[in-house]
Parts: C-alpha cells; structure tokens; sequence
C-alpha cells in the first residue's frame, strides 16, 4: 500500500502459478523475494510483458505468460 492507503500491487498465487497486477514504483526485489519463498519450481509469472520481463533477472521462471497491452483507446 501506499501512503494513501491504496493498494500498489496484487499477486496471486494458485499452486506455482502467479499472477502479478502492479502500478508504478513497486519493489521487483521485494516481490521476488516473497514469490522465492512461498513456491517450488518451476513456476509460472503471468502479467504485463513489461512487468514479467523485469523479474527475469529474479526469478528462475519455468514459464512466464505474456499479457500485451491495447494501445487503442475506447470511448
């Protein structure tokens, strides 16, 4: 959480499987730390490309899932 009281990140986690959701200025070596400790490997990272890409250097990913963004906007 933030300052504000409003959440930063969400990570979830079923069996070795993870699933990130995080905003700006997050510590990657906070949450890879957490990740280490609570699996077993392999294990899979799915998120944004630029989000996953960052804990390579972190983690050992057995397998990361790719979630690409649509630049397009909606109105």
């Amino acid at each position: 959480m933030d300052e504000a009281g409003k959440l930063k990140a969400v990570l979830l986690r079923y069996y070795n499987s993870y699933v990130l959701h995080v905003q700006d200025g997050f510590a990657v070596e906070g949450v890879a730390a957490l990740i280490q400790q609570t699996s077993t490997l392999p294990l899979t990272l799915s998120g944004k490309t630029a989000i996953v890409r960052r804990f390579e250097q972190w983690l050992p990913l057995g397998k990361s899932v790719l979630v690409y963004n649509n630049p397009q906007k909606t109105s």
